[in-house]
């Protein structure tokens, strides 16, 4: 994603897993994405990210990666509803 020529790296983002059927991912593979987070905005470039999770399951690992990423300068917020985290992010952006 990063080499893409229209890739911005201080663009505020949604990520929207409201339609994830499945979900194989690990407590550890949140503490990896987490850390390579880390790194990427190591330089200084801070963003805010809203991600929707209505199902418990996504909801609670993405939880956990809000949880690691609070030292960050990145701002995190987990949401339910895409609605909310639509209003937090453009309020972000004011």
């Amino acid at each position: 994603m990063r080499a893409h020529p229209d890739f911005r790296s201080n663009l505020n983002e949604i990520f929207d897993a409201s339609q994830v059927d499945d979900i194989d991912v690990t407590a550890a593979d949140i503490r990896h994405l987490s850390a390579v987070t880390q790194a990427f905005t190591s330089v200084g470039v801070s963003i805010k990210v809203a991600i929707v999770a209505p199902g418990d399951l996504e909801f609670g690992m993405s939880r956990m990666y809000e949880m690691l990423q609070s030292q960050s300068i990145n701002a995190l917020r987990v949401f339910r509803e895409r609605a909310l985290a639509e209003q937090w992010i453009a309020a972000c952006s004011a």
